[in-house]
This record gives C-alpha cells, sequence and structure tokens, in this order.
C-alpha cells in the first residue's frame, strides 16, 4: 500500500500508519535538506519520509530500523538529535527505494 508504513511493537502487534498529506515539492525540499545538512534531524523526521515513501521501520528498545522493500535496513539510534552519520545512510534507503518504483 502505497504512502503507509507498517510498524511493530514490542508486544508483536503489526499496525499501519498512513501517510502525512504533504506537496511532491515539499518532500523534495525536505530531502535536498537532509542531503545539505545532515546535522540536527529529529526520528520523527525520518519516520514521517519513511512513511510517506512505503518504508517500514521497527523500534526496538533505543533504535529504530527502517527496511525498504528489496530488503535494504538502516538502524538509526533514537538519541535527539540524531548524529549526522546516519542521515546519508537513509537517504540511501529512499533514493533506493525510489528508483525502484520508477522501473
Amino acid at each position: 500500500m502505497r504512502g503507509c508504513a507498517t510498524s511493530r511493537s514490542r508486544s508483536g502487534v503489526v499496525f499501519r500508519l498512513v501517510s502525512w498529506a504533504v506537496s511532491k515539492s515539499r518532500r523534495e525540499k525536505l530531502l535536498q535538506k537532509m542531503q545539505k545538512n545532515p546535522r540536527d534531524w529529529r526520528i520523527e523526521d525520518l519516520k514521517r519520509l519513511a512513511q510517506y515513501f512505503a518504508i517500514d521501520y521497527d523500534e526496538t528498545g533505543s533504535h529504530v530500523t527502517f527496511r525498504s522493500v528489496d530488503g535494504r535496513r538502516a538502524t538509526v539510534p533514537e538519541h535527539k538529535p540524531i548524529k549526522p552519520v546516519y542521515i546519508p545512510k537513509f537517504l540511501e534507503l529512499i533514493e533506493a527505494g525510489n528508483t525502484n518504483d520508477q522501473d
């Protein structure tokens, strides 16, 4: 289902999260901002983008693991703010998912 992400709670309950309604240009701007400046992002920002791009994520302990449809993963600690090293990994996951959708 496009625009939704599946999340699993610690108890194993699966629930669907409906994506947020944002224009395409706004999403692109957010991605460009992340690419230009990987500092001072919050885990909520990554979850929001994951929801739009139909990337599943699982919250276990203090980490969130994002999974694309083709099986790629990016695990990000829930620290505030997220360390800049994790942002490019997350962006690679999104870009890989986008190229698969266009093929």
